[in-house]
């Protein structure tokens, strides 16, 4: 597949303000951007805090950092700076970490722990009945796995080198019992019939909302579930085989605490999950 990351890094030189040109800092940014073809970015508030001081650091060279068409960093200079990314799959035992290079596609480093929920129970069931039993039940789980995920970022960026603030862009796939405890929305209705997920889409989430230790407005992707017991770790499973493309059909099984099979090819598609 081709390789195009939904963040980039942009070296720009931006013209000095002038009596005859007094044009207000993030316009001239725009601009400087809309000259070499990049339009459309939003920047935040963080960004346009940075945005005076970084033109009047390096005689107007500096670089944009874009996640997913939001300015999130205004850095001066011309160096190249890191440009990560942290894809994660939560496990229901098994937390891991890839740290990818996100100019070149180069995965950097790896780490996993184990899920620290499992002291509340060693499978789905346990935690969505820990969840909505106990006080905070589900608040807990939640601290617990952005608490883990945190680990998981510090260890893989201090073996490159860079920091957790150099990581603009997150995945996650999970089952789809993991996917509400990381997200913090309510699993009960998983547990009973007819199993329905809070929700299946994609969702699209500023790192800050849910605690996790990246840039604070770097972009969290979670890759959408199929249904309540298969869930976006089954469709990353999927996009990585590219079975969804297959003229023959194919199976593919992804086996662990809880299993997935899907079977099918580029016409249709079945899965199923078992404990």
């Amino acid at each position: 597949a081709a390789f195009e990351p939904w963040l980039a890094a942009h070296r720009i030189q931006v013209p000095e303000a002038s009596l005859r040109d007094q044009i207000a800092d993030l316009d001239n940014l725009q601009r400087a951007l809309a000259r070499e073809g990049v339009t459309g970015l939003r920047p935040t508030l963080a960004a346009v805090r940075q945005l005076p001081a970084a033109l009047r650091q390096d005689g107007g060279r500096v670089q944009v950092i874009v996640a997913d068409g939001d300015i999130v960093r205004i850095v001066p200079g011309g160096d190249p700076v890191p440009l990560l990314g942290v894809a994660f799959d939560i496990g229901t035992t098994t937390v891991v970490g890839y740290l990818m290079d996100l100019r070149t596609g180069e995965q950097l480093a790896v780490a996993s722990l184990l899920n620290p929920q499992t002291r509340y129970g060693d499978d789905v069931v346990s935690r969505i009945g820990f969840s909505s039993e106990q006080p905070d039940g589900l608040d807990i789980l939640r601290r617990d796995i952005v608490r883990a995920m945190g680990d998981i970022i510090a260890r893989v960026t201090t073996k490159v080198g860079a920091t957790p603030d150099d990581v603009y862009g997150v995945t996650v796939v999970a089952n789809t019992t993991m996917h509400h405890l990381f997200l913090g929305v309510a699993p009960e209705a998983l547990a009973r019939a007819p199993y329905v997920p809070a929700l299946t889409g994609a969702g699209r989430f500023r790192a800050a909302d849910l605690g996790l230790n990246v840039c604070p407005d770097g972009v969290v992707w979670t890759l959408p579930n199929i249904a309540g017991w298969v869930g976006a770790d089954t469709v990353g499973v999927l996009l990585a085989t590219s079975l969804h493309t297959h003229a023959e059909p194919a199976l593919a099984i992804d086996i662990g605490t809880n299993g997935e099979m899907a079977l099918g090819s580029r016409e249709r598609l079945i899965t199923c999950s078992t404990a």
